[in-house]
């Protein structure tokens, strides 16, 4: 390995154990809720053959099916899962030699475990990998949106880079001469013929021109053709790209592997290794083309058939995914919420329910979320853009809050109403919310303001009929999670949960990672003070 990524890959692999860690952990503070036994989305519905753990096992792929084998149901299972990783995270972050593929490889199957009966509230991720989007994250992180996906977003980012861009400057690279010289001609081209095309192109595709006042005027419309146009050129060079770059890491890896490395034995070792390791990322990099190429339908169809198998077989395994933003940005004319309100007559008085991080409370300001990623209030945000027919899940937490479970009732905001009583009749509503501007702040005191579009959600008892019905029909009431027979263990998960229940889920979170940063600095190695020789002077006699 050339020196000049040690630094670099350190702080990548420190830094995906964070977001590891904090995914675990945010995902640990909210499971009785989710996917309890009376949860919003019960976890053991999607293991049908749970009786059966080698069979449930190789049907879902999830280490959940070996609960009974610790005697635990799934919701605790999910629990140990969680809690389990959620350290061996902090461990790798805090001790660079625990930084190794076996961890890795240990992390990626838990949080396939969980994500394979994650249902709705799992099944939302994106990811890009331009270096320009590292400030714009950065932005958002402070909003306090997005939570620790645009950790992972930056994170990914330092794959582009080397040592240099982190500040050492005076790094050697070690890397088989002529290949160095080549790598390095073609990043200085690329990159600045990147930066010519990129300064061309807005300008073209911008309309971008200097007012007679000074201002810049900007104007931007494509019609569909000309996008596909478009995306017919810059998917397949954007494909070349990148295979040529893979190509050049590759052949400069097996190279260094194949003249840099003294003995037989050596030499024969690290070159296996380092051709394993390359055959991984090409077909990883092939099977990826398979969902990035439906940016172009004729690109598409030329994906080399070996990689579209690939795909095909591995798809169960989540190695790759379509990551994308939305194809439509919303909330540009209004963030839509839904509002859930309850009574104990049809007449009113209706009391909204309050949900720590989403709006709803005119008067309250956004809190700051990141790294916690509050499963219900993102999901209830993608609820407002859709309708409840299309959102089951909204129907089951409506009834679970009717029916007063403790677990749901937990994910409530600890000012809400209905915390000790719940009420007899529910329903939702679809608001749009705006912020008030700096004088309408300071005049009424809040930071939104709103307008009523519709009805969401009927009015529902707990033992409405068709709902009921429905609910027993997806499943969501009237199953069993199998029986928790280790009563220490579960006793251990309780009182560990009951502790940090006490405690806000983003205080949780960054005290964990604040910990790992402070053993990792109290553990750093000092600077060696110089050891200074005086020479002895002999007095002459």
């Amino acid at each position: 390995m050339a020196v000049d990524i040690l630094h670099t890959r350190n702080l990548f692999l420190r830094c995906m154990c964070a977001i590891y860690m904090f995914a675990f952990g945010s995902l640990y503070l909210q499971v009785p809720g989710l996917y309890g036994e009376k949860g919003i989305l019960p976890a053991h519905t999607q293991l049908p053959n749970l009786k059966y753990p080698k069979q449930c096992f190789f049907d879902k792929l999830t280490l959940l099916c070996f609960s009974s084998y610790v005697g635990l149901n799934v919701s605790y299972m999910m629990e140990l899962l969680s809690l389990a990783a959620t350290l061996l995270s902090f461990i790798g972050m805090v001790w660079k030699s625990w930084c190794t593929a076996t961890l890795f490889l240990i992390l990626w199957g838990t949080y396939l475990s969980l994500y394979q009966v994650g249902q709705t509230f799992l099944w939302f991720q994106w990811n890009v990998t331009s270096l320009v989007q590292i400030l714009l994250q950065v932005m958002i992180i402070f909003t306090g949106n997005y939570n620790f996906f645009n950790l992972l977003t930056i994170t990914m980012c330092l794959a582009l880079m080397d040592d240099v861009h982190l500040g050492y400057q005076h790094v050697k690279d070690l890397s088989f001469g002529f290949i160095s010289y080549v790598k390095a001609t073609c990043s200085w081209t690329v990159k600045w013929l990147g930066f010519i095309a990129l300064a061309y192109y807005t300008v073209i595709y911008f309309n971008l021109k200097i007012a007679p006042d000074g201002t810049i005027d900007s104007k931007f419309v494509v019609s569909r053709a000309e996008f596909d146009a478009f995306m017919s050129r810059a998917v397949p060079l954007s494909i070349a790209i990148g295979a040529f770059s893979l190509v050049i890491t590759v052949a400069e890896a097996l190279t260094s592997a194949l003249f840099e490395v003294r003995g037989c034995l050596d030499k024969f070792g690290v070159f296996s290794t380092t051709a394993i390791y390359s055959v991984a990322a090409i077909c990883m990099f092939g099977i990826s083309l398979v969902p990035y190429s439906v940016l172009d339908r004729p690109t598409n169809q030329r994906v080399w058939p070996v990689f579209r198998n690939l795909y095909d077989h591995s798809s169960d395994l989540q190695l790759t995914s379509a990551y994308g933003l939305f194809r439509r940005m919303t909330g540009v004319g209004g963030r839509p919420e839904v509002i859930l309100e309850g009574a104990n007559s049809l007449e009113g008085p209706w009391v909204e329910y309050e949900f720590p991080y989403k709006p709803g409370s005119l008067d309250r300001m956004p809190g700051f979320v990141t790294p916690h990623q509050p499963r219900v209030d993102w999901q209830m945000w993608f609820a407002a853009l859709g309708t409840y027919n299309q959102n089951p899940w909204l129907i089951s937490l409506a009834h679970r809050l009717l029916s007063g479970q403790p677990e749901v009732v937990a994910l409530l905001d600890p000012s809400s109403p209905w915390l000790d009583a719940q009420p007899k009749y529910i329903k939702a509503s679809k608001y749009i919310y705006h912020y008030t501007t700096w004088d309408e702040g300071a005049e009424s005191g809040r930071m939104w303001k709103r307008t009523r579009e519709d009805d969401y959600l009927p009015i529902f008892t707990v033992d409405h009929a068709p709902l009921v019905e429905y609910l027993r029909k997806i499943g969501t009431i009237g199953t069993m999670d199998i029986p928790a027979t280790n009563q220490p263990l579960q006793h251990g998960l309780d009182n560990v949960r009951a502790f940090i229940n006490s405690f806000d889920p983003p205080l949780v979170l960054w005290t964990l990672l604040v910990t790992g940063w402070a053993i990792m600095w109290t553990k750093r190695s000092p600077t060696p003070k110089p050891i200074m020789y005086r020479s002895s002077k002999r007095k002459s006699g």
